[in-house]
């Protein structure tokens, strides 16, 4: 399998080679977005009913990002969900916007409480469930990262069934560290970033 080749063709949208068949000399091709028309943002939607997590994910993250724009071709830059402390649960179109076109989307989906008739399931944050369920339905599932500070005091089943690789747990800052650079190299090499 080789690289994958995306083109533009006026009017219909972005399109990449799918399969080529020698035989009856024709080429298929598959409607997609291409990466052309994403901006080289990292869109984080953090929580504010356990800040501690987001507050250590945000750090870490900061620190991973500077050093991915040391070898990135492009300055990746860190956009982040405003956090009210008043009002409903309002997502403006400028955010919406903003999950829609960035390369990758990591939701903070830290457990803020347990839920289920026998407690078996950890629910998070409403908001973070909001824009998570928006990026699902809008994003390449690979351009997702889910991730969770794991709570001593609450424990049972997690909600969103994301692949392995895109559902990062984390006890603490440390350990974060240790696998979250590698996670976002891995999510972000299809965007051929890194020289």
């Amino acid at each position: 399998e080789g690289e994958k080749v995306e083109f533009y063709i006026e009017g219909s949208g972005g399109y990449a080679i799918s399969n080529i068949d020698l035989l009856s000399h024709e080429i298929y091709f598959t409607k997609q977005e291409l990466i052309a028309s994403l901006e080289p943002i990292i869109y984080f939607g953090s929580q504010r009913e356990y800040p501690q997590a987001s507050e250590i994910f945000r750090d870490v993250l900061v620190d991973a990002l500077n050093s991915l724009n040391e070898r990135s071709r492009f300055t990746l830059s860190l956009e982040e969900t405003p956090l009210s402390q008043e009002g409903p649960l309002r997502i403006s179109n400028n955010q919406l916007r903003k999950i829609r076109k960035s390369l990758l989307y990591i939701a903070d989906g830290t457990a803020i409480v347990q839920g289920g008739e026998d407690h078996s399931y950890l629910i998070a944050s409403p908001k973070v469930c909001i824009e998570l369920g928006y990026a699902i339905s809008t994003k390449k599932s690979e351009q997702i990262l889910l991730t969770q500070m794991e709570r001593p005091d609450l424990s049972g089943e997690f909600t969103f069934d994301l692949p392995k690789h895109q559902h990062l747990k984390y006890k603490s800052g440390k350990d974060l560290a240790k696998t979250l650079p590698k996670t976002l190299k891995a999510l972000l090499k299809k965007f051929n970033l890194f020289s």
